[in-house]
């Protein structure tokens, strides 16, 4: 401009930026421009921009303006907004001060910072909204970022405060220190680690964690620091160990079964060989033998079938017990004549006679029991003392 604030210059490079030709910009005032390019620091109307450009041309110096101070100015061209650093120099002349200002297109520099703001700010969204804990920490195990999950985890689980600068490695527990320090030099030497670990609350209640630990790059591809995150997994871990419990009494069940059908199979075939046997015997001498021969060999089969119906029934009782399907029925009984019954079918069944001394209690007469399970208890009792007592001697 000239000493009157007139403008006396508009070059080239100005009319390609603002799309205003030289011939419409000279002899006009620049505060006449102000709304095409407004400052964002400065003199905010054309009344202020007149008192700053005022007081450059007469005082050399603005209270609203600074000289050789460099403004960011946005405006539009063409329906596109345009960015530009703005600078105005007063020059001193014979007949008084003029002011020069240069403006320099920044636009595709600010798109490319607003893009990366916009980028941050998302990332930040994500970084302080994750439901994950998130640490960032540099080569010296110095915390450099955090989120609000990890500052959360960190008090309820250390009693400590974070913040940055301090070593992630003073929060754990010295039996930790070396797997949390191998896993970060692992991740500096651009690998990803992994690792499950335990830790006690406040409150001294157990929690898993899943801690993962990532190189961070730099724009030269250069590791500069590591990414840590820990996800709570206790539920997780919960399943895991439910489902191996359920696997191994499952294996254990399995097993159990295995071992009851060999047992079973090997007790059945004494009482079939038995029937086998006694019918051949009956099948062949049945008109040669007398009554009384004929009567045992009988006696035998109808034994060896009562052995047999005893085992199926001890075999359907188990089976549901393990299904579900076993219910109690309980009803008013005479114990003392229950067990007496038993004790009689025991020695039928077993060929043992009067081995077993029973002591009655009158005041069992009457108890509300299931005569079903109950017959099951007593009568395996008294069988396994029969069986593995020593002979000829009595069970009480």
């Amino acid at each position: 401009t000239d000493e009157k604030g007139t403008i006396v210059e508009w070059n080239r490079a100005l009319e390609n930026l603002i799309k205003i030709p030289s011939k419409n910009a000279r002899g006009k005032h620049i505060w006449d421009f102000h709304n095409i390019i407004p400052i964002g620091e400065g003199p905010k109307n054309a009344h202020s921009v007149f008192e700053a450009c005022t007081e450059l041309l007469t005082q050399e110096k603005s209270v609203r303006f600074k000289v050789n101070h460099q403004y960011e100015v946005e405006f539009w061209n063409e329906n596109q907004v345009k960015y530009g650093h703005l600078m105005a120099f007063v020059i001193p002349s014979e007949k008084g001060n003029m002011i020069a200002s240069f403006i320099r297109d920044i636009t595709q520099q600010k798109f490319a910072e607003l893009a990366i703001k916009s980028s941050e700010e998302k990332l930040r969204a994500i970084f302080d909204n994750s439901i994950q804990s998130f640490i960032i920490i540099n080569h010296n195990y110095e915390i450099e970022a955090f989120n609000e999950v990890a500052k959360t985890t960190i008090c309820n689980f250390f009693k400590k405060e974070i913040a940055a600068g301090k070593s992630i490695l003073e929060f754990y527990a010295s039996h930790h220190v070396p797997t949390i320090k191998g896993l970060i030099d692992k991740a500096l030497r651009q690998e990803v680690a992994r690792e499950e670990m335990s830790l006690n609350n406040v409150h001294g209640e157990q929690f898993w964690f899943e801690l993962q630990f990532s190189p961070v790059y730099n724009e030269e591809g250069h590791v500069y620091g590591v990414f840590f995150n820990s996800m709570d997994i206790t539920q997780r871990k919960s399943a895991e160990e439910s489902l191996a419990r359920a696997l191994q009494k499952e294996k254990e069940l399995s097993e159990l079964k295995s071992r009851f059908v060999s047992t079973v199979s090997h007790e059945f075939r004494t009482p079939l060989a038995s029937i086998f046997s006694n019918a051949q015997l009956l099948q062949r001498y049945y008109t040669k033998w007398d009554e009384i021969k004929r009567e045992q060999s009988f006696s035998r089969v109808y034994e060896s079938v009562k052995a047999m119906t005893n085992m199926l029934e001890n075999v359907s009782l188990i089976g549901k017990e393990q299904s579900g399907k076993l219910s109690f029925r309980p009803e008013i009984l005479n114990l003392n004549q229950l067990a007496t019954q038993l004790v009689e079918e025991s020695h039928l069944t077993l060929n043992e006679s009067n081995r077993v001394d029973i002591d009655i209690d009158s005041t069992y007469d009457r108890v509300l029991l299931d005569q079903v399970l109950l017959r099951h208890i007593i009568t395996n009792l008294i069988t396994n003392a029969l069986k593995y007592s020593p002979e000829k001697q009595n069970v009480k």
